[in-house]
């Protein structure tokens, strides 16, 4: 991500959290928490993650921690986020527990840890100069990714001149099969958002 798209983003997030509070659900773009929980409970689907160690690739407060551990029990969580706020906020709720690592920093930019799953809710959307900007992420978190990657898009935005920008199901689905012919997708059409689970060849 260029220094100037960075710029941006901080100061959209800076703007919401201006608005919103720092701690509060929306600060993070969701519209309200059940659109935010509607997205985990597609993206839990992605494998029986207990005993394994996953990356939450812009991990906002880290929310998406307690829905897993919920559903499957133990596993190694590591938080990854650039906006230190959003993260304070994730370690003041979530560091105290063993098996949970958050880590500041900017994934685009930046080496990532070899994990066994990758997932990315919501951090892809954003406005970027780069055109080709959202297929090298995925490139780069599969690449990390030793079982699957999972990736939440939106594909419907509110504003078509703003700072969220749609992604296309079939165009991420087209170039996902240039990395590996092992694909799920979940799209609704109701929903204005789509899934994509990618995932290691047997």
């Amino acid at each position: 991500m260029q220094v100037k798209d960075i710029a941006l983003l901080r100061a959209y997030n800076d703007d919401r959290i201006s608005r919103f509070g720092t701690d509060s659900n929306r600060a993070l773009g969701w519209k309200n928490p059940e659109s935010q929980i509607k997205r985990f409970e597609q993206l839990a689907k992605i494998g029986k993650i207990n005993g394994h160690r996953l990356l939450d690739a812009g991990c906002g407060h880290g929310d998406l921690y307690p829905y897993l551990k919920q559903i499957y029990g133990e596993f190694e969580y590591i938080g990854l986020d650039y906006q230190r706020e959003f993260l304070d906020v994730a370690i003041d709720r979530f560091g105290r527990y063993e098996n949970t690592k958050f880590v500041y920093g900017e994934f685009s930019s930046q080496s990532i840890p070899v994990v066994d799953y990758v997932i990315c809710c919501g951090a892809l959307n954003y406005r970027n100069s780069e055109t080709d900007y959202i297929n090298r992420m995925i490139y780069k978190l599969f690449a990390v990714s030793k079982i699957g990657l999972g990736l939440s898009l939106l594909k419907r935005v509110e504003f078509e001149d703003g700072f969220l920008v749609p992604t296309h199901p079939a165009a991420t689905l087209e170039f996902s099969k240039e990395l590996t012919s092992s694909i799920v997708l979940q799209d609704d059409p109701k929903d204005d958002y789509f899934t994509l689970f990618l995932y290691r060849e047997e």
